[in-house]
């Protein structure tokens, strides 16, 4: 639903074939968005990490956003650019369908656990935001518990530096002509991070994880995460994510093609240290919440618990399920009467 010049009923791939041929890039495209529909604090929030970073000049005023703007190129025939609206305004979606990031938890059947749709988010903001949200709802850090005591030690199943770094790449990369959202899986054994369009010209598969050209689909994207440091400018992404899997003991991540686009799979921190026999006394911050509540209270009802985390009924189930298979919970009695046994 591109807000542009360009007849709306014309097809994406016969447009940008028009647009190449005048040398324009997708996102370069004039849109019809007014200054004042830019966030002013996107906007101070892109000035403040481009200039701590020292990508932005000093000199550069930053109470004089049509300046900065038309400094960055973000301006196309005395209009605002589609890539404008997609970083600093409200609502990049209402300026390009599938300008957004979506987060989903499945079980092992693919069934949809609970999501969370990132729709109304300046594409600067939305990194940090993706970020806190995985963090908070989907990948909180683990708690090992030790054999037959109640100590626990901190831990991570996956390096966010290399999360954070495949969320970032993905939308400075994403295809918006495609007009799909980035999008991350999340189930119990493996994290998978999708964007639209397939590799550039010259990077396959086979080469990504090794040295490669910078190729940039949407340069003025790029340089905007660029000036706030949070991407490089000689294709040192997939080095960053190889090494910080390295590093907190990952398998390497698998790369791959799924609909057009390109899907990065992070599988889970593998534990040399640990007996496998009690590999199952891995646990992360949902697991410690519903065990903490019926710790508190072993009479606790399954509906409680849920009030109790603001977890659904849903996702309560599926936890206490892993939690009995892992025989770390029993139940005694009656489902009215009976009370929770926490083996911890």
């Amino acid at each position: 639903m591109s807000a542009t010049p360009l007849s709306n009923w014309m097809a994406s791939p016969l447009k940008r074939i028009l647009l190449d041929e005048i040398g324009i890039q997708w996102l370069d495209q004039p849109c019809k968005v007014d200054l004042e529909d830019i966030s002013e604090d996107a906007f101070r929030f892109f000035m403040k990490k481009g200039k701590e970073a020292k990508r932005i000049p000093d000199d550069v005023p930053e109470d004089d956003m049509m300046l900065a703007l038309r400094t960055m190129g973000l301006f196309r025939d005395d209009e605002l650019s589609l890539t404008a609206a997609l970083l600093f305004t409200e609502n990049p979606d209402k300026y390009e369908y599938g300008a957004f990031l979506k987060i989903g938890l499945f079980d092992s059947n693919d069934c949809l656990m609970r999501e969370d749709m990132l729709d109304r988010i300046p594409l600067v903001l939305l990194p940090d935001e993706c970020m806190r949200v995985l963090n908070d709802e989907y990948i909180q850090p683990t708690y090992r518990y030790d054999t037959g005591t109640a100590s626990r030690e901190l831990d991570y199943l996956y390096p966010i530096d290399a999360i954070r770094e495949l969320v970032v790449n993905a939308i400075v990369h994403n295809d918006y002509s495609m007009r799909q959202e980035v999008a991350i899986y999340v189930y119990e054994d493996k994290l998978m991070v999708y964007s639209s369009g397939l590799l550039p010209e010259g990077v396959t598969l086979e080469n990504l994880r090794g040295s490669h050209p910078s190729v940039k689909r949407n340069k003025r994207l790029a340089e905007a995460f660029y000036a706030m440091k949070y991407i490089e400018g000689w294709g040192q992404g997939i080095k960053k994510v190889l090494s910080a899997c390295k590093e907190n003991g990952n398998p390497e991540p698998e790369f791959s093609y799924m609909s057009n686009g390109l899907l990065v799979t992070l599988h889970p921190k593998t534990y040399r240290n640990i007996d496998p026999e009690n590999i199952g006394l891995i646990l992360d911050q949902i697991d410690h919440t519903i065990l903490s509540i019926m710790t508190a209270n072993p009479s606790v009802s399954i509906t409680e618990i849920s009030s109790e985390s603001d977890l659904s009924i849903r996702i309560v189930r599926y936890r206490i399920e892993k939690l009995r298979k892992k025989n770390i919970i029993l139940r005694e009695g009656s489902k009215k009467a009976g009370r929770w046994v926490v083996n911890i």
